[in-house]
C-alpha cells in the first residue's frame, strides 16, 4: 500500500513538472506549405520540387496506417 501511494505521489509530480509541448506551424498540407513562416522563421525556403520529393517519400502499410 505505501509503494502504490508513493509511486503514485511521484508520477502526481512528474507529471506536475513535465513540461508542455505544443506544435509549432500547425499541421499543413504539401499543396499548401506555410512559406512565409518557414522562411521568416527558419530561413528555410522549400522548393516546388523539394516538397514533391517529401510528399511522394511517404509510407503507407497494409493496414492502413501511413
Amino acid at each position: 500500500m505505501k509503494i502504490s501511494l508513493l509511486l503514485g505521489l511521484a508520477l502526481a509530480v512528474f507529471l506536475g513538472t513535465a513540461p508542455s509541448i505544443f506544435g509549432d506551424e500547425g499541421m499543413w498540407l504539401f499543396n499548401n506549405p506555410p512559406r512565409k513562416h518557414l522562411e521568416e522563421k527558419y530561413k528555410f525556403e522549400p522548393t516546388d520540387k523539394w516538397l514533391e520529393h517529401v510528399q511522394k517519400a511517404s509510407v503507407r502499410f497494409n493496414s492502413g496506417g501511413s
